[in-house]
């Protein structure tokens, strides 16, 4: 959320290199690794194997409240000096939806038996 809220004056301090489309690229970044770590958290609280999609379903909604929020966020707060755009909820969507299905794949070490 900080990240996406960060005003542009401060962006423009910070001297990263100049990337085509850049800033859907961060974008898709930030919510790839948010909700990798957000569905990784979420997993270790389901134990019950029926309830294996809740952690998905959950997941996926807070990633796309938290993409439309700060967009909303940069449109309304007029000290950022930063635009809300559907691209750039798009691109969190991708991110999210990319960092789930791996997280989804990744399997769990069996614990080793000493």
């Amino acid at each position: 959320m900080a990240l996406c809220l960060i005003p542009s004056s401060e962006l423009q301090k910070l001297d990263f290199p100049e990337i085509d489309f850049g800033d859907l690229v961060g974008h898709f970044i930030m919510f790839l690794i948010f909700s990798i770590y957000l569905l990784s958290d979420l997993k270790k609280y389901t134990r019950i194997p029926s309830q294996s999609r809740k952690p998905l379903i959950l997941a996926l909604s807070i990633c796309i409240f938290l993409g439309i929020l700060t967009e909303i966020l940069q449109l309304l707060i007029t000290s950022l000096n930063r635009d809300g755009s559907i691209a750039d909820f798009l691109f969190d969507c991708a991110g999210s939806g990319l960092g789930i299905s791996v997280t989804r794949f990744i399997k769990k070490k069996p614990d080793s038996v000493t």
